[in-house]
């Protein structure tokens, strides 16, 4: 502040300083730890405080060693399952995540619409996939993604793509069938640092997926030009409970798929299209008879989503919903009795908002 000849000199050295941690911090061998419980910084706190003050520092350094162990395992290691429903403003981004984080999949990643937007308007900033979906899945100890899945070609489902695979291994990329074909698709993975070999385009008979903890795809039928009608619908089976994923699908094809799967029921539904009225049809609703429907959806977007028609036909077949708007990030936790909770946390203060229980 007072030596100006300084303040260049200075701004350089936090230059090189930051280009040092960017760069140690993208070397083999780094470890994601992962956000502790309050509980263990409070115990951390406690012996490094007392660790200023005894003479016992070699049992004292087991004690820290023997914390930090136990954290990490705790963090890295959870004994829950975990589905969750980012909040992610207009866009579509949903995690599920089994004990022991032996299985990581993303469905969608979310991503910003730009409208008419001037070169020099674009900034340099992080996406929302890193600033919320990174930051999650770090402050969990994750550092890869299975697999991955692209429900269709929009950019409030894909446009942070790119940039989670910066930050995050991508294992394996899912897409319909046809979107491989896409230039929009095509720029996106190029920039991305997804290997193309692990890209596989699919259908409901191309790796539909089978088994226990495995997501089935049950849609799209054939290869299609990766629009809204081509979205991928995934059904993940846990423990009796029916999670179902249908990316902005249409009320046509919506009714097709019951009409190829007539025994498809779930408990929690993804409503299509953000809860917009071109999704959702009321046969389709009556037919799956869900416990809970979630819904993703930007505050005060221009589109007006979730629609009032749609509201109204989950509330004729008496089915709750949550929108991401007005609850935040939801999650879901399973247990091995076949139950489920529910958590919403509001983005506004971050803490959790309420808890409910469904069996």
């Amino acid at each position: 502040t007072f030596f100006s000849p300084l303040r260049g000199v200075c701004n350089q050295a936090l230059i090189v300083l930051q280009w040092f941690f960017g760069w140690s911090s993208a070397l083999p061998g780094t470890i994601i730890f992962g956000k502790p419980p309050v509980l263990f910084v409070f115990i951390w706190l406690t012996l490094m405080l007392f660790y200023q003050i005894t003479e016992q520092k070699i049992k004292l350094t087991v004690c820290l060693i023997l914390s930090y162990t136990i954290a990490f395992c705790v963090i890295h290691f959870p004994i829950e399952n975990e589905v969750t429903y980012f909040d992610i403003g207009q866009g579509d981004c949903s995690l599920i995540k089994t004990r022991f984080n032996k299985q990581i999949y993303l469905i969608d990643t979310g991503g910003k619409l730009t409208f008419n937007t001037e070169k020099w308007q674009i900034r340099n900033s992080r996406t929302n996939g890193e600033t919320v979906v990174v930051n999650y899945l770090h402050s969990k100890g994750i550092s890869r993604i299975d697999r991955l899945y692209l429900t269709h070609q929009d950019t409030d489902h894909v446009g942070n793509f790119p940039s989670i695979s910066k930050n995050i291994t991508v294992k394996q990329l899912m897409i319909p069938a046809g979107m491989e074909k896409l230039a929009s698709f095509q720029r996106r993975l190029l920039i991305s640092n997804v290997d193309p070999h692990v890209v596989k385009a699919v259908t409901d008979q191309a790796y539909p997926g089978k088994g226990l903890d495995l997501i089935q795809i049950l849609h799209p039928f054939q290869s299609g030009a990766g629009k809204n009608e081509d979205s991928l619908v995934l059904l993940y089976q846990l423990y009796g409970k029916k999670f179902l994923f249908t990316g902005d699908l249409d009320q046509k094809n919506e009714l097709k798929v019951i009409q190829k799967y007539p025994s498809l029921t779930a408990d929690v539904m993804k409503t299509g299209h953000h809860g917009s009225k071109t999704a959702s049809a009321p046969d389709f609703i009556e037919h799956l008879k869900p416990k809970l429907a979630i819904i993703s959806a930007g505050r005060n977007n221009r589109y007006g989503h979730p629609d009032q028609e749609t509201l109204l036909t989950l509330q004729k077949s008496a089915v709750p919903y949550l929108v991401t708007a007005k609850s935040g990030m939801i999650k879901i936790r399973t247990t091995f009795k076949g139950n489920f909770s529910v958590q919403t946390f509001n983005n506004n203060n971050n803490e959790e908002k309420k808890v409910k229980h469904a069996s």
